[in-house]
Order: structure tokens, then sequence, then C-alpha cells
């Protein structure tokens, strides 16, 4: 989030004014921070309860500490930048917490196209036996084949 670090350092340096402390801010604070309307900072909070939880005063209202603001600007960036949909940003927020927690992706690695074609043509044998008992194989695999040799 090389935006949100620049943005957050500048801030923290004292060279982007405002009347905040410079760890802490309110929700009007954090939105003319990030250009999030104060009123999708609290629908985000409700959509993504794990990934953005500002933190509360006694009287419940939200304050902005850098974890919050970098949430905000992922957030930002996958819905405004990247257009995902509300449900893409949830899955992509998961899939790298997943990886985060695991130490590895959730994708399973791509094989080679030739390797593919290898087990697919195992499945193939297989299936052939087992539907057909060894009957009528080349007639099968000739008619699938028809289709990706036009």
């Amino acid at each position: 989030m090389k935006i949100a670090d620049e943005a957050i350092n500048s801030y923290q340096d004292g060279t982007m004014q405002s009347n905040a402390t410079p760890h802490i801010m309110t929700i009007r604070q954090a939105s003319n921070f990030t250009g999030v309307p104060c009123y999708t900072l609290r629908y985000w909070e409700k959509e993504f309860p794990d990934f953005l939880h500002p933190l509360r005063t006694r009287g419940r209202q939200r304050r902005y500490d850098e974890n919050a603001l970098r949430a905000v600007y992922r957030l930002k960036d996958l819905i405004h930048t990247q257009r995902y949909s509300l449900a893409g940003a949830r899955k992509e927020l998961a899939a790298v917490q997943h990886k985060e927690e695991t130490g590895t992706n959730s994708r399973p690695p791509v094989q080679s196209e030739e390797k593919l074609h290898e087990v697919l043509e195992e499945i193939r044998e297989i299936l052939q036996e087992k539907l057909l008992g060894g009957r009528d194989g080349e007639a099968l695999m000739d008619r699938d084949n028809v289709g990706a040799n036009s």
C-alpha cells in the first residue's frame, strides 16, 4: 500500500496540516484525509467487520488509527480503483489473509498445458475402461477430438 504509507507518513511528519493528533483521527478527519465520505466509512465498517474496525471512545465515537487508515486505503483501492464488487473485495481480502496466515496461496499452482493434457488423457482412459469396458474407445476419442482440430 505505497499510497497509504506515503500519505500516513506525510501526515506524521507534519508536512500535511490537520487538527488531529498524529496517530488518531475522528471520522471526519479520516474522511478528509482519505477522500472517502463518512457515510461510506461507516458502511465499509459494517460490510468488512473483520478488516475495518476503527477504535471507539467511551462515548462510542470512531477513532481512526494507522491500521484503520491503511484498511480504508486498501478498501478504496480494491473498490474504487480496481473496481471490485463488495463480494469480490471480501474474497480478495480473505485470500490475502489466508496467504498471510498459512504462508501459501489459496489457489492451486498453475501446471503446464502439456501436464494438463496428460492428466486429461488419463481421465479419458479411465472413463473409457469404466463406461465402455474398452469397447469403441477409439470412436469416443475421435468424437471428442473433432472440435479440437477445427
